[in-house]
């Protein structure tokens, strides 16, 4: 049986966790919002899944490459407020007690980080299975054989292979950034191909299999279509550029067996950002007999 690799994008799941609760912070006035929301699905993971390694990605704190190749990338996003970033060396602290490395590489994205990641373990190693998590859609380009896309749907973890990528899209996983290439993406402020919706960009990409098959076949599209992609092209060819997750990073991991039993690191971590619902879920027996915390 195959060992299961947990890959966590901490920046996206971080941003969705902030936004997801209310306002909370901790004895000293600390925000943990978006710290809470991170441990709460970490552990409903650990119990969905059960995993045996962990390894956790964020963005660059720097420009990435992307923004060299398209300066506007990303331009649309607000700035988000320190009480966010804060909680960002508190989720870190978290993920190292329970034994999952964290990465980050100046220039790149988490994205790039995990690609690279699942890249280099398959070529080493054959014995993995690899659990991406994360709400970016990007990442779907890289499910596979062992190398699976999750991500929780109205409370229930949804886990996409490539017969499942292909039936919620309608393109199969390597087709993703030609898809996205063609439609943009609005989250990350890249525009599409006017007039290109989703079922016009599956239509050509069943039909012609790739952004290099459907310029190739240009002449055989219709007038509306044909003139649409002729004047994005330079535009559909950054795209693709930009949408690709890097899979080439020199990147070196240590596995190491995820600690999934809380221990006195954890206890003490909860303790200090008064999170009391973790302390009576997974340390019943110790907060029995103490005062104080409640």
């Amino acid at each position: 049986m195959k060992s299961k690799v947990l890959l966590l994008d901490v920046s996206s799941l971080a941003y969705r966790a902030y936004y997801a609760l209310p306002f909370m912070s901790g004895p000293n006035g600390q925000p943990t919002n978006a710290v809470y929301g991170f441990v709460n699905m970490f552990w409903r993971l650990i119990g969905d899944l059960d995993p045996d390694y962990g390894v956790a990605c964020l963005d660059s704190k720097e420009p990435t490459f992307r923004e060299e190749v398209y300066t506007e990338y990303k331009a649309n996003r607000v700035t988000m407020p320190d009480e966010f970033y804060s909680q960002l060396p508190l989720i870190e602290e978290f993920l190292s007690a329970c034994d999952v490395g964290t990465l980050r590489l100046a220039g790149y994205e988490a994205d790039d980080l995990i690609g690279s990641i699942v890249s280099s373990l398959r070529r080493e190693k054959n014995s993995l299975d690899f659990y991406i998590v994360s709400s970016d859609k990007d990442l779907l380009q890289l499910v596979g054989e062992g190398v699976y896309f999750c991500d929780y749907k109205n409370g229930k973890l949804e886990v996409l292979d490539e017969v499942k990528v292909l039936e919620k899209v309608g393109v199969r996983p390597a087709q993703i950034p030609d898809y996205l290439a063609m439609l943009g993406d609005t989250s990350d402020n890249i525009p599409g191909v006017p007039g290109i919706g989703k079922k016009t960009a599956v239509k050509l990409l069943r039909e012609y299999g790739t952004i290099d098959g459907i310029y190739a076949n240009l002449g055989s599209l219709p007038e509306r279509l044909r003139k649409a992609l002729e004047e994005s092209r330079d535009l559909v060819y950054r795209n693709l550029e930009l949408v690709k997750v890097k899979t080439d990073l020199s990147i070196s991991v240590g596995l190491v067996p995820l600690k999934k039993t809380p221990d006195d690191s954890l206890y003490i971590f909860y303790q200090r950002l008064g999170f009391r619902s973790f302390l009576k879920r997974q340390f019943p027996e110790r907060i029995d007999g103490e005062s104080g915390i409640f």
